[in-house]
């Protein structure tokens, strides 16, 4: 290779190491706009999954509240007060399973229930219907559902 350098002419030498510098720094250039465009793809990504989550959460914000306002109608309703205070499991059984079908529930929901029930506050299932189960099965009324109640042990209502 040297040796064929030395054998071409000034002009061509001259021709080849501006050639060579262009070629570098065209090289270095494309490196330079390879990078800068990587970094502005990763911030426009970042920056859309942000946007995309803080819809999301406000979105899924809206939705979990129209559940808590299901929810408080259903435990509002005149037909639970009897129910209740009886503790009787087939009433409590009866009642789940006309609130999951939607045929005595006070409200229409938006979204179809699957699984409403009835716990006390230690956390005993009094009753229990599943969409597409026999309502209260004894599997169910074994099932250790989160209790969330406050310090004085008053039942808070809550979307499992």
């Amino acid at each position: 290779m040297v040796r064929y350098f030395n054998d071409i002419s000034i002009r061509g030498k001259l021709t080849f190491i501006v050639a060579s510098a262009v070629a570098a720094l065209s090289i270095a250039v494309l490196i330079g706009v390879w990078i800068s465009a990587w970094r502005e793809v990763k911030n426009d990504v970042r920056d859309e999954l942000q946007l995309a989550r803080k819809g999301f959460v406000v979105n899924e914000g809206e939705h979990l509240h129209e559940h808590v306002l299901e929810a408080v109608s259903i435990a509002e309703a005149d037909e639970l007060v009897p129910v209740l205070s009886s503790r009787d499991t087939k009433a409590v059984c009866s009642w789940l399973s006309r609130i999951l079908t939607g045929r005595s529930a006070p409200v229409n929901p938006e979204d179809a229930f699957d699984l409403v029930g009835i716990l006390m506050p230690q956390g005993d299932a009094l009753g229990v219907a599943v969409r597409g189960a026999p309502a209260c099965d004894a599997r169910q009324l074994k099932w250790r559902l989160p209790v969330i109640s406050n310090k004085d042990l008053a039942p808070e209502i809550t979307n499992w």
